[in-house]
């Protein structure tokens, strides 16, 4: 067929669409709008909702989000210098110094204290990468996680807090360094009992007034997903054009994911704003691995709906779509000759291929979607695999299935 035969075929479908497409009835049209605006605005908050439900207010899931953050070198890092600190706090060493240096060695007494504070540091840095460091970790999250659950559910009237701060408290981090000092040699800090140690890992002003909203999120955790899913479903079901309702689908959860991860964004400036600048970068490593699931949820999501919105749109009539369907048939096409003209006999794999077409690529496509399901948190590399995996399989159904024989079956595929 020519390029004008083509494009006179083309403009002609599309002319019998229009024709179509003004004969629906208006209610129908806009039950396919309404459903498609409340799919994709219902998209994010599902996933909130979701995140609410399964990490946010969830001990086990939460501390195990959290539980990375005790191998985070800037968390370390923080953990390190309170601990430090509180030491220091206990005993002046540069005094201890001058104590025990000769008169005339007095101007070196800064520089050795100075270098007592960086060998202390060390020594907590040392600890901190201790399983005994992990175990502290992992009960200090768990009881700051009832405090968080009680703050955000509106049970927060028992709940004690620093000036709005969640505090996370680490146990004697300071008096297990001292020990560890002492057989060092090291024996100028106290031998007293050491305060706990403790670090902001949120910031709780404003989040007691959101109790209702945390509480709706978590009780629509489950309805939210399948009212999005299926307002998409019956936009592209009862859309006169399912093939473009499921580009307008696409990239309207495209939007909505874009929105999300801005949302996100904006929302950890605002949030570490709160932070003293000392806390900011622990606040911020916090933060972004307790919203992991959203992060990653949200790029997937948009990957996924972006890669159907690009299938749908290159399976339609435009011109554009109709060149790129051209090149890649004729990439199938030169693949093929070239197997042909090597002797490859594809004949008794193409008669199962062929009269299968179609249910084939279902079964591709669908298998790439159960995938994704089953993943709990896949990243949006991972989307991008599993989507090129997908193709390349209903690429390869239909290369196989250029030799079928023809037969009315694979003729209407």
């Amino acid at each position: 067929m020519t390029q004008e035969a083509t494009s006179a075929t083309t403009g002609a479908s599309d002319t019998a669409r229009s024709v179509g497409d003004r004969m629906i009835p208006r209610w129908r049209r806009a039950l396919v709008v309404t459903f498609l605006v409340l799919g994709c605005v219902v998209a994010p908050i599902s996933l909130l909702a979701v995140w609410v439900h399964n990490t946010l207010l969830n001990t086990s899931q939460y501390v195990d989000t959290v539980a990375p953050l005790a191998s985070n070198r800037v968390i370390i890092d923080r953990v390190a210098t309170v601990a430090t600190e509180q030491l220091f706090r206990s005993v002046d060493i540069e005094q201890t110094v001058l104590e025990v240096l000769p008169p005339k060695a007095a101007p070196i007494a800064p520089a050795i204290a100075q270098q007592v504070e960086q060998l202390v540091h060390q020594v907590a840095l040392q600890f901190l990468g201790s399983s005994q460091f992990r175990t502290a970790w992992t009960q200090a999250n768990q009881h700051a996680h009832a405090q968080v659950v009680a703050l955000l559910t509106g049970g927060g009237g028992s709940v004690r807090t620093n000036h709005g701060q969640v505090l996370l408290q680490l146990g004697s981090i300071g008096q297990k360094v001292r020990n560890k000092l002492q057989s060092l040699g090291l024996t100028i800090f106290p031998g007293d009992k050491a305060q706990p140690s403790q670090i902001v890992l949120f910031e709780s002003q404003g989040l007691a007034t959101v109790h209702g909203a945390v509480n709706a999120l978590d009780t629509l955790a489950t309805v939210l997903p399948i009212l999005t899913a299926l307002a998409l479903a019956l936009a592209v079901a009862l859309s006169p054009n399912r093939r473009r309702a499921l580009v307008h689908a696409g990239l309207g959860l495209a939007l909505a994911m874009i929105a999300l991860l801005a949302v996100l964004a904006v929302t950890r400036s605002i949030y570490l704003g709160a932070f003293t600048p000392a806390s900011r970068d622990a606040g911020g490593a916090a933060y972004d691995q307790l919203l992991t699931f959203l992060w990653m949820s949200a790029r997937a999501l948009f990957t996924a709906a972006a890669i159907t919105a690009f299938g749908a749109w290159v399976a339609g009539p435009g011109h554009i779509a109709t060149r790129v369907r051209g090149f890649a048939r004729r990439l199938v096409t030169t693949a093929s000759d070239r197997a042909d003209a090597a002797g490859s006999d594809r004949s008794s794999i193409a008669r199962v291929v062929g009269p299968y077409r179609s249910p084939l690529r279902v079964l591709i496509i669908g298998a790439g979607g159960v995938v994704l399901v089953i993943m709990s948190r896949p990243s949006g590399i991972t989307v991008l695999v599993i989507a090129v995996v997908v193709l390349l399989g209903v690429a390869s159904v239909e290369f196989l299935a250029r030799a079928a024989p023809k037969t009315p079956e694979s003729t209407r595929t």
